[in-house]
């Protein structure tokens, strides 16, 4: 699929002068060292997207509703937050975006998506913006992306007067009185814009071990064995230039290295186990370095791979990787074949990071044919972390229509959903062109593999599906947390419809424990539950039957569900929580049919900010929302009394059910 056209920008006084290199050099090393800390509770991640209603094929021109002006909206937050990055293609020359921060009747922005993209706004200039031919379909196979931060302390909405076309928007949100720091702006700025200057780190002052070995078949060696505590920082190998070598030679890190009988092991969500060992990476060491099948160069900010000399290649690994008991990695050869003349070069801090509230590196691999009817799965684990970034190869059939579909913590409406599978990787319209950057790339032009007219347009060949099309994306510019659970995965084909040959490595950050836990749960339609949690509302509610889906994997799962819509008025509950929260969210499934519900939420009497929804679809209608409460009225409390004054004069309020969550830091 395709995408669209959006325009970001920052709040005024900020940012200065975005040219130019960050003054602070080792600013990618401290944004990359922080990853393996857990994240905090206050911070929730979400996606607007152009994707189809219907969840079938066109995803394009679908928006959130239209304003006053008649404008298309594709971006609406009431609350203070964040946009990471924007992503279209198929960009109508004349679509304009217009961008209205904090309630402001009138645009602070105006301007020509395409002009957007090209880097013609001030403040919003190269490499943070890019416009770029990265796809052979269609003659004009640009795709717009930009990774420059825009910060909103109340709001932000973005319109498009003119064609929407294929977009996604990728953003933060945090509670509602949050105060956004010009110091931390300052910071998420410089660190993207380093990372486009400048992909290397500073790892000089750290101790290394290096070895130089050959790999006999059927071998193992360890290119790293470390006892106590520490971290690693980065990891190079040398070899010669052999897509054998990158294939048949797996890569296995070890941290804290136990038997499966031993209670202290690290219990995570996939262990691949050899003479009783677990593994948090064990992948095809060109699956690891994003290069699966090809000698090929990448030029991501964590991973590299690049020619050192004549006839050596030169890969790299710059993602920080804690241990408190021990370390090991190792090289497995799986093949028949010798490999000579290895050297790695591996540089650790002894320095131990607080194992209280630190995740392991952690990696899962698969490889296979695509099941229809399934979602393929690139990651799934209980836990708290951060997911960090996916390689995929594809081959066989018309596969890149499949949108990615990730769920966080048990939520049944996936927070990222998307339009297209080289829409994820920031690309357009299949087959994709060689590209790459700090956080995306395509590494396997298979119309050039395959021999294929690279002028031919609306012309797909045969043969394009029998190279694999070889893809990354870390989420770096913004990392995606889970507290309680993460289940990410991505269509085959525009209704997981087609056999392909899938292969996919997915990186994340993982602490075992969850940090968030459901501590109520009210059955609206349920008049028992409604009395026990005290549910009041006023004689403007109607009581509501619904037969109706939601959107991602389960998409052929119906519900029914009793609830109420409501015209105005108020609604009152009492939730038990976790007195020792450090934050609580509410969850409630709605009926997503009409756009832009909204009330003021007040907890225990104290305005807490607005629940607002401003997206709409009429054919999958169920919907989970979720809302961010303020700490400071939460904790220390067994009960809260939630009232939600619904806004009259918006769309009617739906709720069916409520869900309470308590978020606990590690201590």
């Amino acid at each position: 699929m395709k995408r669209l056209v959006f325009i970001a920008l920052y709040i005024a006084g900020f940012f200065g002068n975005v040219q130019g290199q960050s003054n602070n050099n080792n600013i990618t090393s401290v944004f990359l060292s922080r990853l393996p800390i857990v994240p905090d509770g206050t911070l929730w991640c979400g996606q607007f997207s152009s994707h189809s209603p219907n969840q079938q094929n066109g995803d394009v021109n679908h928006f959130l509703y239209r304003d006053a002006q008649d404008d298309a909206v594709i971006f609406d937050v009431r609350a203070p937050g964040c946009i990471k990055s924007m992503w279209a293609t198929a960009l109508d020359s004349s679509a304009v975006l217009k961008f209205y921060f904090d309630d402001e009747n009138s645009p602070r922005y105006t301007i020509r998506a395409i002009d957007f993209y090209q880097g013609r706004l001030p403040g919003f200039s190269r490499p943070l913006v890019a416009y770029q031919r990265r796809g052979y379909y269609i003659r004009d196979s640009y795709a717009g992306n930009s990774f420059a931060p825009i910060f909103f302390q109340r709001s932000l909405r973005i319109s498009v007067k003119g064609n929407p076309s294929f977009y996604h928007i990728l953003y933060e949100k945090y509670p509602y009185g949050t105060k956004i720091d010009p110091a931390k702006t300052q910071e998420q700025h410089d660190f993207v814009l380093a990372a486009f200057g400048n992909q290397k780190t500073s790892v000089a002052k750290y101790p290394a071990q290096q070895i130089q070995s050959k790999l006999l078949p059927r071998q193992e060696i360890n290119l790293f064995r470390q006892p106590g505590s520490g971290s690693i920082r980065s990891i190079e190998i040398e070899t010669d230039t052999s897509a054998a070598f990158l294939k048949d030679v797996f890569i296995g890190m070890i941290w804290d290295e136990a038997t499966q009988k031993d209670d202290k092991a690290p219990r995570l969500a996939f262990e691949a186990t050899n003479n009783s060992r677990q593994y948090q990476v064990l992948a095809p060491i060109g699956m690891f370095f994003a290069t699966p099948d090809y000698v090929l160069p990448v030029q991501s900010l964590p991973l590299s791979v690049e020619r050192s000399g004549k006839d050596r290649l030169k890969l790299t690994c710059r993602f920080v990787m804690p241990y408190w008991r021990n370390a090991r990695i190792i090289l497995q050869n799986r093949s028949e074949r010798s490999f000579s003349n290895i050297q790695s070069k591996i540089v650790y801090d002894a320095t131990p990071y607080p194992e209280n509230k630190t995740g392991y590196f952690t990696t899962f691999y698969r490889k296979g044919i695509t099941e229809y009817g399934k979602d393929w799965l690139f990651f799934a684990s209980p836990g708290t972390g951060w997911y960090v970034g996916t390689v995929q190869t594809c081959r066989l059939e018309h596969y890149c229509e499949g949108n990615e579909h990730f769920y966080m913590d048990g939520n049944r409406t996936p927070q990222i959903n998307g339009t297209g599978t080289e829409d994820y990787y920031l690309g357009c319209f299949w087959p994709s062109k060689t590209y790459h950057s700090p956080f995306a790339g395509s590494v396997n032009d298979v119309r050039r593999l395959s021999g294929g007219d690279t002028s031919r347009f609306l012309t797909i060949f045969k043969e394009d599906y029998l190279f694999p099309a070889a893809y990354y994306r870390f989420h770096l510019e913004m990392p995606l947390p889970f507290y309680n659970a993460i289940d990410a995965k991505i269509q085959h084909g525009a209704e997981d419809n087609i056999a392909s040959e899938y292969s996919s490595l997915a990186y994340a950050y993982l602490k075992s424990t969850p940090s968030l836990s459901e501590t109520d749960f009210i059955d609206v339609g349920n008049a028992s539950s409604r009395a026990f949690h005290g549910y009041h509302c006023s004689d403007m509610a109607t009581p509501v039957s619904l037969l109706a889906r939601y959107e991602g994997d389960n998409v052929y799962t119906t519900i029914q569900d009793e609830g109420l819509s409501h015209k105005g008025g108020r609604i009152r509950f009492t939730i038990s929580i976790d007195p020792d929260n450090a934050e609580v969210r509410l969850r409630r499934r709605m009926d997503q049919a009409i756009a832009r519900q909204e009330a003021d939420v007040y907890i225990d009497g104290v305005f807490a900010g607005t629940w607002y929804d401003p997206q709409c679809n009429p054919v999958l209608r169920w919907y989970d929302s979720e809302f961010l409460l303020p700490s400071h009225l939460t904790k220390q409390k067994k009960q809260l009394a939630v009232e939600l004054r619904v806004h009259g004069m918006a769309a009617p309020f739906s709720d069916f059910e409520y869900r309470a969550f308590c978020y606990k830091r590690f201590k």
